[in-house]
């Protein structure tokens, strides 16, 4: 996500991209678009096996005779949720006083 921000400098403008051992020169917005569709790909690839990796490792605690891990089925709270907290969190803290040189 960094790269696709970092190397944007308009819609005229053209990047490289590499495909497979391939590089090809495209304009940048579709290099942009090209990314975030991997981007989104990798992202739901990542999240099926993560739950694939708590269901084998439930199995296997399970033939071995174990109790099932605590806290292993949490997962990352949403933007939303976290914006929440944050805040929550602003809401009961104190402001920081602030001081101006002239009251020293």
């Amino acid at each position: 996500q960094r790269a696709t921000k970092q190397h944007y400098k308009g819609e005229e403008s053209k990047a490289w991209i590499a495909v497979g051992n391939t590089f090809l020169k495209i304009p940048s917005a579709k290099a942009r678009n090209f990314l975030e569709q991997d981007q989104k790909q990798l992202d739901i690839e990542v999240n099926k096996l993560r739950s694939k990796l708590k269901d084998h490792v439930n199995e296997l605690r399970d033939k071995e005779g174990q109790d099932e891990l605590k806290g292993f089925g949490l997962t990352a709270l949403s933007k939303e949720e976290l914006g929440l907290v944050h805040q929550t969190i602003q809401d009961h803290i104190p402001p920081t006083p602030k001081y101006h040189f002239s009251q020293f």
